[in-house]
Order: structure tokens, then sequence, then C-alpha cells
């Protein structure tokens, strides 16, 4: 398949209404029908948090948001669609999106392409930029 991610997604698009991208093996919305999304934290972590887009809110990929944390309410990037492996009762809700611009598609690849160089997780290398 020649497209990449951010071909089949583009800034401000619901992350659940391309179909094409859930048939490359990413998850599309929870069963319940509610929108949800990866968001990528500048944390030690291996992979983004799956956490739900409340109604009315639109976030495309690079959006930068304010998510729950634990106690904490911290800043994080709309990485991509949800992985779907959480279960729902777990998945919190975004505070809302940021006014700012969001990430541009080739930063975000060179942040991931950083990551599996060095083999450091991509929360921190988005911690860098």
């Amino acid at each position: 398949m020649s497209e990449t991610r951010g071909d089949l997604f583009s800034r401000g698009a619901p992350l659940d209404g391309a179909d094409e991208a859930w048939e490359t093996g990413e998850s599309g919305p929870a069963p319940s029908g509610r929108r949800r999304c990866a968001v990528l934290l500048p944390y030690p972590f291996d992979t983004p948090f799956d956490y739900e887009v409340p109604e009315g809110l639109e976030v495309g990929l690079g959006d930068l948001v304010e998510v729950p944390l634990g106690p904490r309410r911290v800043i994080g990037v709309v990485w991509g669609p949800a992985s779907g492996d959480v279960d729902e009762a777990k998945v919190k809700a975004l505070f809302g999106a940021l006014p700012v611009p969001a990430l541009p598609d080739p930063l975000r690849t060179f942040l991931d392409w950083v990551a599996a160089y060095t083999l450091t997780p991509p929360g921190l290398v988005l911690a860098l930029a």
C-alpha cells in the first residue's frame, strides 16, 4: 500500500470517518459508537493512550489536546485513531483541544523515525520537540 497515515487523515477531519484507515488494521470507533483517538503524551510511554472525543469536539492528527492522566491534566498530541484495545469503561474523555496550530505531518513522521532509530519511547522524543 502506497498511502501513508498522513494521507488517510487530514487535520480537523473526524478520526472515525476514514474507512480506508480501519481496513489497514487501525481501529475504528468504539463499539458504542463514541469516537476515540490515540493521544501521545510527552512521557516515557511506548504507545499512545486511547481517549474519547467528546460530542461536538473536532480533532485531527497533530492537534494538541488536554487530557486526564491520573490526577493530573496534561498536554498531548493526537497521534491517530484509537487502538481499540482498552475497555470502554476505562477510556477517559479529552478535556479539549488547544487553540494552537497542529504538529505538521512531516514532524510527526520524523518523531516516529527518531524514536524507532534510537530505540527511545516515542513520548520522550515528543518531549524534545
